[in-house]
């Protein structure tokens, strides 16, 4: 449903028409922000734009705007002034140059005052009705809503343009320390202080799977891309990876000498990365369990890890007031 999504760089001969951009756009993979920014560059290059190939572009430029109502309002009106003649191509490019970096300042955040906020750079918007804590948020794949997580025992979901609530779910007998979506947005995955992780479907808003095996509190939880595992970190110094049709755990990963704060699965479904209590960052192979690497340089305890869309670095932040970039 979004054409601007998951798109991949490609070379592009000096002299394109409008309809081979476009075709090139449907077959790639690159992320919205990234492929807005190459769309500003190449569409200067088209000299060609029949009412046909105007339609598809019209279509691929409204894509960028969908969870943005000023921005789909004016993206139809540049358009409109682009069929009429009255501005040209380069214009349109540079419109859409805005747009990207008026994207890339949205920042989502949840605070101990229990609400939800959504950023951007000239203004912020605030979701209301947690009455406790907001420990955790998660932004949807197709960017049309949110999902907080809090003390109040409940996991809300928001639309992200209205910022209406949609729904509430609730089931965990305990503080809601965490959440992840799937990569198409069909179910949630929720940690808790009551020392188990739910699988919710979100068209229900029911939980589908309560998985226990943690002996303490669960911190982090982590989707692989193809929705077939999560993996879980928690107080009790433990990494554990479920399946999550069957609801079987099928790894026990063991070597943190604290309690474990975070968890990441690389995109490739490959590798599991964890942050400690005990100062540390460990990468795991998914396939065997076995430790590949110990990354040691935080003088505290290590809360936050995020790994790159490529795998090739990851980003980490502590106690110590650091962040650090491997």
């Amino acid at each position: 449903n979004h054409a601007l999504q998951g798109h991949t760089t490609y070379p592009l001969p000096q002299q394109v028409s409008l309809n081979e951009v476009l075709t090139q756009i449907s077959q790639s993979q690159r992320e919205t922000t990234e492929l807005s920014e190459w769309i500003a560059t190449e569409v200067e290059k088209i000299a060609s734009h029949q009412t046909n190939q105007l339609t598809r572009l019209r279509k691929t430029v409204i894509g960028l705007c969908e969870t943005d109502p000023w921005a789909m309002e004016q993206a139809k009106e540049k358009l409109d002034a682009l069929e009429s003649g009255k501005e040209n191509l380069k214009q349109i490019s540079e419109f859409i140059k805005r747009l990207t970096a008026d994207f890339k300042l949205t920042v989502v955040s949840g605070s101990l005052d229990g609400t939800v906020r959504v950023s951007k750079e000239n203004h912020s918007q605030m979701f209301e009705g947690h009455s406790d804590a907001v420990y955790s948020v998660v932004v949807s794949n197709s960017k049309e809503f949110i999902v907080s997580a809090s003390d109040d025992r409940t996991l809300r979901v928001w639309n992200l343009v209205t910022g209406e609530q949609t729904q509430v779910l609730e089931g965990h007998s305990n503080l809601v320390f965490c959440v992840a979506i799937s990569k198409d947005d069909t179910f949630l995955v929720s940690g808790s202080k009551d020392k188990t992780i739910r699988v919710w479907n979100l068209s229900t808003g029911e939980p589908t799977q309560v998985l226990k095996g943690h002996s303490g509190s669960v911190f982090s939880v982590a989707i692989s891309s193809t929705g077939e595992f999560l993996v879980s970190g928690g107080l009790d110094k433990t990494i554990r990876v479920w399946n999550i049709a069957s609801g079987e755990q099928t790894q026990a990963l063991e070597g943190h000498s604290g309690s474990v704060r975070s968890v990441v699965v690389s995109s490739s479904d490959e590798s599991l990365v964890s942050a400690s209590e005990d100062k540390t960052i460990r990468v795991w192979n998914l396939s065997t369990g076995e430790q590949t690497q110990i990354l040691e340089g935080h003088t505290g305890g290590v809360w936050s890890i995020a790994i790159s869309s490529k795998g090739d670095f990851l980003v980490s932040g502590g106690v110590d007031n650091t962040a650090r970039v491997w």
